[in-house]
Formats: structure tokens, C-alpha cells, sequence
């Protein structure tokens, strides 16, 4: 999966350089692309490493306990933001509710007619649910709500079933057009927009790789990852570094 951000707005020198004819359209996007990769690298070594427990090897609850270690840290560092969250919740993530039972996990499996990825229904059982702590609140999917979320996403992308295999294969992604999708709803980030694991795309371990999808972007996923456990760490880096420019 080669992954997909959104194309670069072209800054002043880029554009400046096109604009002059010194420059084509693909070679001033890729200068663009590599100024912003670089900024994004520089921004995360501000942020300082970010530690065994965002490797995606410990457990969910040590990830989310060093996320909120940090941000406890950022806030005690910076006053203007602590007073303009008085009043307001001050962890980067909170967990929602009780983690599932095994029981309501194989009832949710029943209804889907299919089994959960490995790596999110270890999430279910051991955290359940959590919000992010940004604009829109959002959340992962609770095993409560797995299946009406993940059988609207089936919905929505039927309405634009070709184009989503479009997206699929150019992640490398072939799918069959009668063929079940298998869609898991496991997230909602950027205002409800879906978070999901294409579960008719299992590697060996039984894990499904996951992106962003935006409902008026049908062409196009985003932030690919091999499997959920692999989402959530890179989610948590992300949020922190939404948290950094409040």
C-alpha cells in the first residue's frame, strides 16, 4: 500500500517557480510534497521521541497512558492553553465506557457475518472505546455500535461501489465488483468521516489492512495501515501533533 495524502497546496517558491516556467506542475507538487515532509519531520522531532509505548508493541492501555503522561507535560508547560481548556476535559485520550466481553464480540461477529481483525478486537477487550481529544471528539467504533456503523459504510460506499474499487486498486488493493466488501467500521476521525478495516483483504495472522475514507472523496483512502494496532499508534502520534499547534 503506497498510502495516499491529500495533494499539497502549492507555497510561494513553488508556485512562483511554475508560474515563471522554471518549473512544471509535477515537479513544483513533488518540490512542494518533499518541503512538507521535511517541515512534518522536524515538527515530530519537536514533539521528542515518542517512545516504546507508541511502538505499536505495547498495550493499547500503555499507549494511551504515555499520550496523556504528555499531554499533562505539554499543559504544564504551556499556561495559555491549560486556561483555555479550564473547564474542558485535559487528557489527550479517554476511554469510553467498559471494554467489551467476549460474548458481545462474537455476537457482533454473528451479525457481520464475519470475524474481527486479531488486532481490533484485542482493542475491544482490553480499552472498549476512546475520543481524541480535538475538534470533532473523535472516537474508535465501540463494539455497541460495530455493526449499524459498519453496515452504513457498507451503504454509503455502494453508492459509489466502482470508484471505491478504483481507490482500492491503487493501494494494491484488487477487488472482485460482486464480491463481498467486508467492511469494518472501527473509527470516525476529521467530523464522523469513517475509519475502516477491509476485511475481504486478510493477510496470514487474519489482520485487515485500514484507511480514512471521506464520504465526498470516493476515489480516494487515506492513511493506510496494515492493521488496527498499526492505525491507532500512528493516530496517537498524529493527534499529538495536533495537540502541539493548539
Amino acid at each position: 500500500m503506497g498510502g495516499k495524502t491529500r495533494p499539497p497546496a502549492l507555497g510561494g517558491l513553488a508556485a512562483a517557480f511554475q508560474k515563471a516556467g522554471l518549473a512544471t506542475k509535477e515537479q513544483a507538487e513533488r518540490a512542494e510534497a518533499e518541503k512538507q515532509a521535511l517541515a512534518q519531520k522536524d515538527s515530530r522531532a519537536a514533539l521528542g521521541p515518542t517512545g516504546p509505548a507508541l511502538d505499536g508493541k505495547s498495550s493499547y492501555q500503555e499507549q494511551i497512558s504515555s499520550v496523556n503522561a504528555w499531554f499533562a507535560e505539554h499543559l504544564r508547560s504551556a499556561p495559555d492553553l491549560a486556561a483555555r481548556l479550564a473547564g474542558e476535559r485535559t487528557q489527550a485520550v479517554v476511554i469510553e465506557g467498559v471494554p467489551a466481553t467476549r460474548a458481545e464480540l462474537e455476537a457482533a461477529e454473528r451479525e457481520l457475518g464475519f470475524a474481527l481483525p486479531p488486532s481490533f478486537a484485542a482493542f475491544l477487550l482490553e480499552v472498549g472505546s476512546v475520543s481524541f481529544l480535538n475538534p470533532w471528539l473523535d472516537a474508535t467504533t465501540s463494539v455497541r455500535r460495530v455493526v449499524a456503523a459498519s453496515a452504513s459504510l457498507e451503504a454509503d460506499v455502494a453508492l459509489t461501489a466502482e470508484r471505491f474499487l478504483q481507490a482500492s486498486a491503487a493501494e494494491g488493493l484488487t477487488l472482485a465488483s460482486k464480491a463481498p466488501r467486508h467492511l469494518l467500521h472501527v473509527g470516525e476521525e476529521q467530523g464522523a468521516e469513517a475509519v475502516f478495516a477491509l476485511c475481504s483483504r486478510r493477510d496470514a495472522a487474519g489482520e485487515a489492512p485500514v484507511f480514512l475514507r471521506h464520504h465526498d472523496e470516493p476515489d480516494v483512502l487515506y492513511h493506510p495501515a496494515s492493521h488496527f494496532r498499526q492505525w491507532f499508534s500512528e493516530r496517537l502520534i498524529r493527534l499529538k501533533e495536533e495537540l502541539q499547534l493548539r
